[in-house]
């Protein structure tokens, strides 16, 4: 009977020392899976690089108030004009602000009003994938709608006679990879599209490819670009007098201060609205018509 007694509490005590090593193991792969589905964060370290949006959402319940500044051009006229003007700082500026709030940390929306056109936004933007450490997406993707009302006043031409004319909107498909700690890579596709347009031989709709890195210097510094190439001639190229339309490219610096991130760029777009700056940029790249502009982000939490 006592053998009977000590064979079972052996091969209960055995038995049971299975089971604890299976439960270890099992903690174990759950832990190695879970860290197979880590995502990767900091891909950018805003919402925006330099005036295009990137792929980032705020964290969870955050409300991000933005203010964005773009000076005149750094020399009107010639060089010589470049201390006349203080560099940008004495022509007509623009300005944009804005509050961006995030639900999730994958759906945001957000306003904003700026100077030029006297433009009034709305946007929404999800993270549709998000690219992780190990097995899972390589790549992030973000999808992006923004629709746009400008209060411009004109004479008696009637060409906001209707207020559907006030109208603008934006599409945007943002796909990025951060391939180490310090270098980040970013292409989209941008459709824009006007329900007026100025000229006769102006399209409503105009399509872009977009392109935007980040290189992190330190850990508080990054160097920054960002390019939209045309893919449609949407603007007139026939009617005389008609304006003349650039790419948008702009290059700058993410610097972090602790609770903000400011941002400094030099830029050939003058508008710090999707259809403004893929749209509307009537500068060339050059040293002339280039103009200096910072953003300011501030992030809350709610």
């Amino acid at each position: 009977m006592i053998k009977k007694l000590i064979l079972g509490a052996f091969a209960l005590s055995f038995s049971a020392g299975l089971f604890a090593q299976d439960e270890l193991l099992s903690l174990v792969n759950d832990k190695d899976q879970k860290k197979e589905k880590d995502f990767v964060i900091a891909t950018f370290k805003t919402t925006r690089l330099v005036n295009f949006h990137t792929i980032e959402t705020q964290s969870r319940r955050t409300l991000d108030f933005r203010i964005s500044h773009r000076f005149g051009d750094l020399a009107a006229n010639n060089v010589n004009d470049l201390g006349y003007n203080a560099f940008g700082l004495d022509a007509q500026a623009s300005i944009k602000l804005s509050l961006e709030y995030c639900f999730d940390g994958r759906f945001q929306v957000g306003i904003g009003r700026c100077n030029d056109q006297k433009m009034v936004d709305a946007f929404a933007k999800y993270r549709l994938l998000r690219q992780t450490t190990g097995k899972g997406s390589p790549i992030s993707v973000t999808l992006f709608a923004g629709a746009y009302r400008t209060f411009i006043r004109t004479g008696g031409d009637g060409y906001y006679a209707k207020d559907l004319n006030r109208l603008s909107y934006c599409d945007q498909i943002l796909i990025a990879r951060k391939f180490n700690r310090r270098f980040s890579l970013q292409f989209g596709a941008a459709y824009v599209h006007y329900n007026i347009v100025t000229n006769p031989g102006d399209k409503n709709d105009s399509y872009f490819a977009t392109g935007l890195f980040r290189f992190k210097l330190s850990n508080r510094v990054a160097v920054t670009g960002e390019y939209a190439m045309p893919l449609n001639a949407y603007y007139d190229k026939v009617t005389p007098g008609a304006p003349v339309y650039y790419p948008s490219m702009s290059f700058g610096f993410d610097v972090e201060t602790g609770g903000h991130v400011f941002q400094i760029a030099v830029c050939n777009s003058f508008g710090l609205d999707e259809p403004e700056y893929f749209a509307h940029t009537d500068k060339l790249w050059g040293m002339q018509q280039v103009r200096l502009g910072f953003n300011i982000s501030r992030v809350f939490d709610l």
